[in-house]
């Protein structure tokens, strides 16, 4: 029998279910993330360093290959990353270490940014239950010696296969960088 009383006590029972499932939802859309590294003991970047970040080469992912155009994104998430923390940043012309270094020579640069994509599993599909992931490593390097002065990974792992392919990049450059240089993650900061 419909009685208001009653009325209210399915609206309250709605708007419970309504929160679980909101609260379900977001959990399953939330990101598990691994980070390591950091700077060399004792190393620490003044505000006139300058580096050179050696383009990023495209993920290859297990089950379809190329995953174009993530190379691009992660270098630019780099250099932004960089830039939005007072270093002045240039992308290399090539791929290769020893030409970026010696170009960064050339330019009067510091540093020698590099990064790799370690892991790259997109879209899996809904029936096997494996979750999205992506993995970067970046290593710096001193142009005068040679020698690399920090290092940091990250691993990201996801619950959607439908999500952009390239939405774990933001968060895989910042989190690197974070790491290498000791700042807060954006992530953190924005809440």
């Amino acid at each position: 029998m419909w009685s208001e009383r009653s009325g209210r006590a399915w609206t309250g029972l709605a708007a419970v279910a309504v929160v679980a499932v909101a609260a379900a939802g977001a959990a399953c859309a939330s990101v598990q993330r691994t980070t390591t590294g950091g700077m060399s003991p004792g190393r620490t970047l003044g505000p006139d360093a300058n580096i050179l970040v050696v383009p990023v080469e495209d993920a290859v992912e297990i089950k379809s290959g190329l995953a174009r155009g993530t190379g691009v994104a992660l270098t630019d998430a780099l250099r932004d990353g960089l830039v939005s923390h007072g270093f002045a940043v240039r992308v290399a012309a090539g791929y290769e270490l020893a030409g970026a270094t010696a170009e960064a020579k050339d330019l009067g640069f510091h540093y020698v940014l590099r990064a790799f994509v370690t892991e790259w599993v997109d879209k899996p599909t809904n029936w096997t239950r494996v979750r999205d992931s992506a993995g970067l490593s970046v290593e710096l390097y001193a142009v005068e010696t040679g020698a690399v002065v920090g290092s940091a990974s990250c691993r990201l792992v996801g619950t959607t296969a439908e999500a952009p392919s390239v939405r774990f990049v933001p968060e895989l450059a910042d989190a690197t960088l974070a790491r290498i240089f000791g700042w807060l993650p954006a992530v953190l900061t924005r809440r």
